[in-house]
């Protein structure tokens, strides 16, 4: 784990950016559409394609655009605050979340995936001064928030009731929503409305891919401003802007922001 995306711009020749060429998302496609109508047998998937060590979404970092919203917007007061991150994959952000001192619940159906995680957690629980900056604990934070992992589907309410939370702080998402067929969008929405506080919380959505149009087939399902706001319906947006740093595949040829950040609550 040597490197910190903390400390430096992110830019599309910085990371391995396979998620977004066509043999990789050919592959995607072909695996999940003979399952987009049954999402019983579509998340199934995803822990077939953990287990053959086939993950070209997977960042390798956390989130900078996410942890500079959270340094511009600490939540109050920090050592209460509970957040969720469904489909966490290998835990990135969930470490992230912990470092401002959230406790949080990394979610996922894949127990491959998570075992990966529960590893990561491990290297940086322990790692010592080793540990990328992006992990450590952010200013004024005195203790790393507490960390879950639970394997389960994340449309089946008492996956999360089991593990003693049912209410969010704060819920992050930023592949999650595209690797959902595009008829599950309404289904993610209504899940979310009910697991996120009403009092002050907070989901933000990384909006990405935003040019790749939905027909084009998933995952990734391309999105729109559009794509959110009707899934979300029923919640205010609160911001929406582009963040001043994202991942490698949220830049275009040139080097620009194309990803959106998008904040919303009750």
């Amino acid at each position: 784990m040597t490197q910190d995306p903390s400390t430096t711009k992110q830019t599309p020749q910085g990371h391995n950016n396979n998620y977004d060429l066509p043999s990789q998302t050919n592959r995607l496609i072909s695996t999940f559409s003979t399952h987009k109508d049954n999402l019983q047998t579509y998340h199934k998937q995803w822990d077939i394609i953990w287990k053959d060590n086939y993950t070209p979404w997977d960042r390798g970092v956390p989130s900078v655009a996410l942890s500079d919203f959270l340094s511009s917007s600490p939540p109050t007061p920090v050592s209460s605050s509970k957040a969720l991150v469904p489909g966490c994959g290998r835990g990135y952000d969930v470490l992230l979340l912990s470092s401002f001192g959230f406790d949080v619940i990394g979610l996922d159906y894949s127990g491959t995936s998570l075992s990966k995680a529960k590893e990561l957690e491990t290297r940086v629980i322990t790692g010592g001064d080793d540990v990328p900056e992006i992990y450590k604990l952010k200013p004024g934070v005195e203790k790393r928030g507490e960390i879950q992992w639970v394997q389960g589907d994340f449309f089946v309410e008492e996956v999360l009731k089991e593990s003693g939370a049912e209410r969010f702080d704060l819920i992050y998402d930023y592949t999650f929503f595209v690797a959902l067929p595009p008829t599950a969008r309404s289904k993610w929405g209504k899940r979310m409305k009910e697991l996120l506080n009403p009092k002050g919380g907070r989901l933000v959505c990384l909006e990405w891919p935003l040019r790749r149009d939905v027909k084009e087939g998933g995952p990734p399902w391309g999105v729109t401003e559009q794509s959110y706001k009707e899934a979300l319906e029923g919640l205010k947006k609160l911001k929406r802007y582009k963040p001043e740093r994202t991942h490698d595949a949220g830049y275009d040829e040139k080097g620009n922001v194309i990803d959106f950040l998008s904040v919303w609550g009750y």
